[in-house]
């Protein structure tokens, strides 16, 4: 998935039963199901719990990932630093 997509996915499009996403909104403009490996299942699991302990309000709530893009972006450069890797774009982890 890309980062826009995951940024604004939402609860409503997850399917942890059938153990996919659905993304209505992507950049090729046609909408596609996501099958989800068992490491996303079991993150999209430690964020229900999480989120039972301390529920988030009104937009955020909505979202799986409640996070701006300016966040994701610093805490990949920082990542990617602390690794000691060299060009490394988020994107790549696409391929």
């Amino acid at each position: 998935m890309r980062r826009s997509e995951m940024l604004e996915l939402t609860w409503d499009r997850v399917d942890l039963q059938n153990r996919t996403v659905f993304l209505q909104k992507t950049k090729n403009g046609k909408s596609r199901t996501v099958p989800l490996s068992t490491g996303a299942i079991a993150i999209f699991a430690e964020i229900l719990a999480a989120r039972a302990i301390q529920p988030l309000e009104g937009v955020e709530a909505t979202r799986v990932f409640p996070n701006s893009y300016r966040v994701v972006d610093q805490a990949w450069v920082r990542a990617v630093k602390r690794a000691g890797i060299k060009d490394f774009r988020f994107h790549d982890l696409r391929h």
